[in-house]
C-alpha cells in the first residue's frame, strides 16, 4: 500500500488531537444537547421529519437544514456514550481522517506524480479553514456529506476507468506497442534481449495489469448509476451540499474523451429527482432569515446585492488562501456591503473573475488542441502499422538509426510520458568503453547495452525503451485524462461547483460567509495548489528542488501551527467569543456576555453586552440578557427598561415578555405586568427562529398569570389560563405541573371529580412528580371517608423527597387537621431544620409544639419567627402568648406592647395584654 495514503490520514488525525478535551460549543447545544432528536426522546422515525435543530422540516420556523443522517450519527453517539463531548470530537476526528484518505486516493487522477499528491493531500489535512467542520461538532455534517461526496466520484472514475470501451482504448494501445516490439525485434538481433526481456515494464505489464482488474466491468451500467444516485442522495441528507457531487459527474463524463449520451442522461435526471425530492420534504417553501443574517440579501437597491454577492466567493477564496482571520460567525457588518461602483473592491472582484475566465479559457483551447493531435497520432499509428505488418523487407533499416528509433519511440511513447508540452529531452551520445547512454529529462534509463564499434556505425547502439519515472498505479490512474488541461479543469470544479448553492445565485441563504461549506471546495483548492507548485518546480525550481520543497514545507508548517491554534478557540464559548472579536464585535460581545453571565462574572459580563450594544443598538437579545444580567443584580428597575429595549427591537421575543412579566407582577405593577403576560401568550410565532422556545415561552407566561390570579383567588382566570395552556402545549414541556396546577385551581373551586382527574394524569405523566402526590392527598384529606388513603400519599411523597421541606410542611399540616399534634410537631420540627429561614414554617411548628404541650421548644421557635420578622406586629403577639401561657409575664408584656407600638389597635394583642394585666394584679 502506497505510504502516502496511510501518512496523510495519520497527520489528519493528529492534527486535530488536541480537541478531544473541547466541549460543545456555539450551536452545539441546540443541534445536541436541547435536540429531542439526539437524546432519544422521540421515534427514530421522526429524524426523516424534523430539520437539523429538532423542528418540524414543514415549519415555517424550521432552519430548512434537512440533515437525518448526521442527527442519526448524533443519536448513535448519544446512544453508546451519552453526552461526554470526548466521543462526538472523536467520530469527527476519524471522519476527517478517512476523508484525507480519500482525497490522496483521488488525487491520483487529478495530479502528476507522488510528491504533488502528498502536498495536496497534507495541506488539506492541516487547512486551518477546516476547524470548524472537524473542531466543531456540528460540523459532522460537511464531514459525512464529504465522505459520500468523494466517495461518488471515487466510484465513477473507476466505473469509466475500467469499463469495456476504456478496455478497448488499452487493447489498441498493447497491439501498436507489441507490433513496433516484434518488428523491431525480426530486424536487430543485436538488440533482441533488449527488447524482449529488458523492455519497457511499466508501458506494457501496466496496462496488462489494468486489464486484469476489471471486477467493476462485471457491474452493469444501470447498477453503478443506482450506486452512485444512492452515494449522492446521501451526501444530500447529511448536508444540501452533497447533491452536487452529481454535477460533477456530470462534468466528467462531458471531460471523459469517450462520452457517453446514456450517462448523461441518467446524471441529469438523477440530479433533477433528488432536488424535487428535496422541495417535497421542505413543502416547496424555502425558510426564511433575519435581516443580520444576510444582509445583502435585504438590501432593496439590486446593484447593492449584485456587486456584494460576486465580491463574497473572493472573501471565501482569501480565506482558502489566508486562513489568519478565521471567526465562527460572520453575519451582521463582519463584512461591509458594497454600495458604490467606486468601491476600490470592485477592481479585485473583476480581477478574480478575469483571472478564472482566462484559466477555462486556456484550459479549453488546449483541450481542443490536444484533442485535434491526438486524433491525427491515432490516424498515425493505424496508418503505419498496417502497412508494413509484420514483413521485414518492408520495414526501413533506416529505422534503427539511434535518432529514428527516439522519434518513433517518442511518437508512440509520448502519451504514454503524459507530457505532450513540457517534456524536456536531452541527449548526450558518448562512445566510452562501446557504451552510450541517453538521458531524458524526468526519465530514465532501464538497462545498459555494451556492442561493438563497427554495430554502433550501422545499427542501433543501447537503444532503450524510456520508463517514465511514476509507479505503476499512477500510471493506470492518469489513463483517466489524456489531457492535463482536462485535470486542472476537474481542480476548478471540485472548487466551485460544491460552493454553488452558498452563492445566492438561485436562492437567499442564511449567512454571508460559513467557513464550513468551504470543506469540499477546499479539496479542489488543494489541488489547484499542488498542481501550481509542480508547473513552478518544472519550469522555474527545476535547478533548485530544494526551494519549492522548502515552500511546500513551510505551508504545510504555518497551517498546522494555525490550526492547532483554532482547535484551542474551540474548545469552549468563551475561548471561541474572545476569538470572534476580530472579525465581528457585535455577535461576539453579546455572545461572551451571556457565558460570563452564567459563569457569575457579572461585572464582566456587562461590560461585555454594553460592548456588543455599542457596536449594533438594535440586537434584541444582547439587550434580554442584559436585562437577565440586572435582574439577577437586584436592577429592577434597569432589568425592566432591557427587557422593553428587547421587545422594541424584536416584537415576537417571547421570553422577553415572559421575564418583564414576571419582574412587573413582582415589583408589584400587577396590572402592567397582567398585560405583558397576555400579550405574550397571544404573540403570532410564525416566523420566529426557534418555534419551540417560542411556544414554551408562551406556555410559561400562561403558567405564571395562572398562578398569580390563583395567589389572588381569582380562580376561575386562573382555570381559564391553565386550560388555555393545556389545550395548545407544545412538544417536549413538562406538562406535569400544568396538570398538577390546573387540578389545584379545580380543587379551590369545589370541582372535586375534575381536579381527580388531572391529578392522576399529572401523575401518569410523570410518575414521581412530588408536587401532585401532595394536592392529591390534599383532595382526598377533605373527604374524611378517604383520609387513611390521603395519608398514603402524603407518605409515598416523603418517601420520594424525604428531605424536602414541602413535604413535611403539608404531611404535618395533614396531621395536624387530624388533631395528631405531636406527630405533626416532629414533622413541622423537621421541616424547620431543612428550611431554618422559612418563616412560616416556624410558626407552624411553634403552634403545632404548643397544642403538643411543649411550649419551652414552642417559645424558642416563636423567638426565631421574631428574629426574622422584628418588624411584624404578629410576630411579637405570637411570642408574647407562649411567654404568657409559660407565666413569664413581664417578657409577655414586653412583647403585646411591642407588637402594638408597630400595629396599635391591633384587637387581639389587645385584649391578650388585658388578660396578662389582670393576672399580673392578682399575683
Amino acid at each position: 500500500m502506497d505510504k502516502g495514503a496511510l501518512f496523510c490520514p495519520l497527520v489528519a488525525f493528529l492534527i486535530y488531537y488536541n480537541n478531544l478535551d473541547g466541549d460543545f460549543v456555539y450551536d452545539d447545544s441546540r443541534a445536541i444537547l436541547t435536540n429531542p432528536d439526539v437524546q432519544l426522546k422521540t421515534p427514530v422515525s421522526e429524524l426523516f421529519n424534523n430539520d437539523y435543530w429538532g423542528t418540524p422540516i414543514t415549519s415555517p420556523n424550521s432552519h430548512g437544514s434537512y440533515r437525518p443522517l448526521t442527527v442519526l450519527t448524533f443519536r448513535l453517539n448519544y446512544l453508546m456514550c451519552g453526552l461526554k463531548p470526548n466521543s462526538f470530537h472523536m467520530v469527527n476526528n476519524l471522519l476527517h481522517s478517512a476523508i484525507t484518505y480519500l482525497v490522496y486516493q483521488l488525487s491520483s487522477y487529478v495530479l502528476p506524480n507522488r510528491k504533488s499528491r502528498l502536498f495536496a493531500s497534507l495541506i488539506f489535512a492541516v487547512h486551518p479553514i477546516h476547524t470548524e467542520a472537524v473542531s466543531g461538532i456540528v460540523g459532522r455534517a460537511d464531514l459525512l456529506c464529504t465522505l459520500f461526496y468523494l466517495s461518488s466520484i471515487l466510484i465513477y472514475i473507476k466505473f469509466l476507468k475500467l469499463s469495456g470501451r476504456e478496455q478497448y482504448k488499452y487493447n489498441i494501445k498493447i497491439s501498436i506497442l507489441n507490433k513496433y516490439n516484434n518488428i523491431y525485434c525480426h530486424q536487430t538481433a543485436a538488440t533482441y534481449n533488449l527488447c524482449c526481456h529488458e523492455k519497457d515494464r511499466c508501458s506494457l505489464s501496466c496496462l496488462f495489469h489494468i486489464i486484469n482488474s476489471a471486477e467493476w466491468t462485471n457491474l452493469s451500467g444501470f447498477k453503478i448509476h443506482l450506486l452512485l444516485t444512492a452515494f449522492a442522495g446521501a451526501a444530500m441528507i447529511s448536508k444540501e451540499t452533497g447533491v452536487t457531487v452529481l454535477l460533477i459527474c456530470i462534468c466528467i463524463e462531458l471531460l471523459h474523451n469517450k462520452k457517453s449520451l446514456l450517462n448523461l442522461l441518467s446524471f441529469s435526471t438523477s440530479l433533477l429527482l433528488l432536488v424535487l425530492i428535496r422541495c417535497y420534504i421542505m413543502g416547496h417553501e424555502m425558510p426564511t432569515f433575519a435581516k443580520a443574517d444576510n444582509p445583502a440579501a435585504k438590501h432593496e437597491h439590486v446593484l447593492v446585492r449584485t456587486m456584494t454577492f460576486f465580491y463574497l466567493p473572493i472573501v471565501n477564496f482569501y480565506l482558502l488562501l489566508f486562513p489568519k482571520w478565521l471567526s465562527y460567525d460572520w453575519s451582521m457588518e463582519s463584512i461591509p456591503l458594497i454600495e458604490t461602483i467606486t468601491d476600490y473592491r470592485n477592481i479585485f472582484t473583476a480581477l478574480f473573475y478575469f483571472s478564472i475566465f482566462q484559466m477555462l479559457q486556456i484550459n479549453l483551447f488546449n483541450r481542443k488542441k490536444c484533442s485535434t493531435l491526438n486524433y491525427k497520432r491515432t490516424k498515425f499509428k493505424y496508418k503505419y502499422f498496417y502497412k508494413n505488418k509484420y514483413n521485414p523487407s518492408n520495414f526501413n533499416t533506416s529505422l534503427v538509426n539511434k535518432s529514428n528509433i527516439y522519434s518513433k519511440v517518442e511518437v508512440f511513447n509520448k502519451r504514454d510520458r503524459h507530457s505532450i508540452k513540457n517534456c524536456n529531452v536531452h541527449a548526450s551520445n558518448t562512445i566510452d568503453n562501446n557504451e552510450t547512454s541517453v538521458k531524458l529529462n524526468n526519465y530514465r534509463l532501464r538497462s545498459d547495452t555494451k556492442l561493438g564499434v563497427n554495430n554502433y556505425n550501422e545499427s542501433v547502439v543501447n537503444n532503450k525503451l524510456y520508463t517514465n519515472r511514476r509507479t505503476l498505479s499512477e500510471r493506470r490512474h492518469f489513463e483517466l485524462f489524456d489531457r492535463e488541461c482536462d485535470k486542472l479543469i476537474l481542480c476548478l470544479l471540485l472548487m466551485t461547483v460544491p460552493f454553488i448553492p452558498a452563492t445566492n445565485l438561485f436562492f437567499y441563504v442564511g449567512f454571508v460567509v460559513a467557513e464550513r461549506l468551504l470543506y469540499i471546495p477546499s479539496i479542489g483548492f488543494c489541488y489547484l495548489i499542488s498542481y501550481g507548485m509542480f508547473l513552478l518546480e518544472n519550469r522555474l525550481f527545476y535547478q533548485n528542488v530544494k526551494l519549492s520543497k522548502s515552500i511546500m514545507t513551510f505551508m504545510i508548517i504555518i497551517y498546522s501551527f494555525r490550526t492547532l491554534q483554532r482547535n484551542n478557540d474551540w474548545k469552549n464559548d468563551e475561548s471561541l467569543y474572545r476569538s470572534g472579536i476580530a472579525v465581528n464585535p457585535p455577535k461576539s460581545y453579546g455572545n461572551l456576555g451571556s457565558i460570563l453571565t452564567s459563569q457569575g462574572r457579572l461585572k464582566e459580563a456587562e461590560w461585555s453586552l454594553k460592548k456588543a450594544l455599542q457596536y449594533r443598538p438594535n440586537m434584541a437579545e444582547v439587550h434580554y440578557n442584559l436585562g437577565l444580567l440586572l435582574q439577577t443584580s437586584d436592577r429592577y428597575k434597569e432589568a425592566i427598561d432591557s427587557y422593553k429595549m428587547a421587545i422594541h427591537y424584536r416584537p415576537s421575543l417571547a421570553v422577553a415578555y415572559l421575564n418583564l412579566g414576571q419582574l412587573l407582577l413582582s415589583s408589584g405593577h400587577h396590572r402592567e405586568g397582567e398585560d405583558v403576560l397576555l400579550q405574550c401568550s397571544d404573540l403570532d410565532g410564525r416566523r420566529v427562529k426557534d418555534k419551540l422556545a417560542h411556544l414554551h415561552a408562551q406556555t410559561s407566561a400562561m403558567v405564571q398569570l395562572g398562578k398569580f390570579f390563583t395567589e389572588q383567588a381569582k380562580f376561575e382566570k386562573a382555570r381559564g389560563l391553565f386550560q388555555k395552556a393545556v389545550n395548545n402545549l407544545p412538544q417536549h414541556y413538562p406538562a406535569q405541573g400544568l396538570y398538577n396546577m390546573l387540578g389545584d385551581v379545580l380543587m379551590k373551586l369545589n370541582q372535586t371529580e375534575e381536579a381527580e382527574r388531572w391529578f392522576k394524569e399529572a401523575l401518569n405523566t410523570k410518575p414521581d412528580h412530588v408536587p401532585a402526590y401532595l394536592t392529591y392527598g390534599q383532595l382526598l384529606s377533605k373527604n374524611r371517608t378517604r383520609v387513611n388513603e390521603a395519608e398514603k400519599w402524603f407518605l409515598k411523597a416523603e418517601k420520594l423527597a424525604p428531605s424536602d421541606p414541602v413535604v413535611q410542611h403539608h404531611l404535618g399540616q395533614f396531621l395536624s387537621e387530624n388533631e395528631r399534634y405531636k406527630e405533626a410537631a416532629d414533622r413541622f420540627t423537621k421541616a424547620v431544620e431543612l428550611a431554618p429561614a422559612e418563616y412560616q414554617l416556624l410558626e407552624k411548628a411553634a403552634t403545632a409544639l404548643r397544642h403538643a404541650g411543649k411550649s419551652v421548644q414552642a417559645e424558642l421557635m416563636y423567638k426565631r419567627a421574631v428574629s426574622l420578622r422584628p418588624n411584624d406586629s404578629r410576630s411579637h403577639s405570637n411570642l408574647g402568648a407562649i411567654l404568657h401561657l409559660n407565666g413569664r409575664y413581664m417578657e409577655a408584656a414586653k412583647s403585646y406592647e411591642e407588637a402594638l407600638r408597630i400595629e396599635p389597635g391591633e384587637r387581639t394583642t389587645l385584649s391578650n395584654l388585658k388578660k396578662l394585666h389582670k393576672v399580673m394584679s392578682r399575683s
